[in-house]
C-alpha cells in the first residue's frame, strides 16, 4: 500500500478501498482510453476489463500512454496489462481483442463492472457499447473527437443533448436521439477543428483524459458535478 500512501492522505482509506473495489471497462485504448486507463490505475482501481482490436504502432507515440518501442507491434490490450502491471502489482483485467459491432459487443463479459468507459471512434461500436451499458444499467461516459484541437478550455463534460461544434458528436447525438435514449454524459470539445488532416497534441488528449478521470472518480465516490 506504500505506493498509495499519497492517494490515502488525500481521500482517505475508506474511499481508497471503495474504488480498489471498483472494476471498470474501457472500450479503446487509444489516446483517450489508455490515458484513462493508466490515470484510474494509479487513482487505486485494480480491475479493468480492456477491449481494443488494434496493435501499437509508432504514429501512437505521440499520444498513447501505452506506446512506446518497448510495445511496438504489440496488443494494445497486452500492451496496457503489462504496463499498468508494473504501477499496480495487484492489477487484475480482462482482455479482449476485438471490434466492437453490434454483433460481437455480447462477447465482453461486463459481470461486476460499475463503469463503461467509451473512448472509440466509431460509431457503430459507440452505439453498441451504449445499448448494452443500458441493457445492463451500467453508468457509461462517451469520448467524442478531440483530433485537429488545441485549447483545453475547449474541453467540457456534459449531457451528448447539449453538444455542439463537434462533427462526430452531432453524428452521435442524431442515432441516440432517434433512438429515444437520454442521459448520456460525454468529453467533447467546443473548439472548431483546426484543418481536415487527423493531427493530435498529447497536453490535450491528457487533459480529456484526466477529465473523464475525475468525472468517474467523484461519481464512484458520491461527489460527482452534473452535466450541464
Amino acid at each position: 500500500m506504500e505506493e498509495f500512501k499519497r492517494l490515502i492522505a488525500l481521500i482517505g482509506i475508506d474511499n481508497y478501498n471503495k474504488l480498489a473495489n471498483k472494476k471498470i471497462a474501457i472500450f479503446g485504448l487509444g489516446g483517450i482510453g489508455s490515458n484513462v486507463l493508466s490515470s484510474l490505475v494509479r487513482t487505486g482501481i485494480d480491475s479493468f476489463v480492456l477491449v481494443d482490436y488494434d496493435k501499437v504502432e509508432a504514429s501512437n507515440f505521440n499520444r498513447q500512454k501505452i506506446a512506446n518501442y518497448s510495445t511496438l507491434g504489440l496488443k494494445k490490450t497486452d500492451a496496457a496489462y503489462h504496463l499498468m502491471k508494473k504501477i499496480n502489482n495487484n492489477l487484475s483485467c480482462k482482455l479482449y481483442d476485438l471490434k466492437i459491432d453490434k454483433d460481437t459487443i455480447h462477447k465482453v463479459d461486463l459481470k461486476d463492472v460499475c463503469y463503461i468507459v467509451d473512448a472509440v471512434d466509431d460509431l457503430e461500436a459507440k452505439l453498441a457499447i451504449l445499448m448494452k451499458a443500458k441493457e445492463l444499467n451500467i453508468p457509461i461516459i462517451s469520448s467524442m473527437g478531440v483530433a485537429n484541437k488545441v485549447n483545453i478550455k475547449d474541453l467540457k463534460i456534459v449531457d451528448i443533448s447539449k453538444t455542439d461544434t463537434c462533427p462526430l458528436a452531432r453524428k452521435y447525438r442524431k442515432m441516440v436521439r432517434d433512438l429515444k435514449i437520454k442521459d448520456i454524459p460525454v468529453l467533447y470539445s467546443k473548439e472548431e477543428p483546426l484543418n481536415k488532416e487527423m493531427g493530435t497534441i498529447d497536453y490535450l488528449v491528457t487533459a480529456a483524459a484526466l477529465l473523464i478521470t475525475e468525472f468517474i472518480i467523484k461519481d464512484l465516490l458520491g461527489d460527482s458535478n452534473e452535466t450541464t
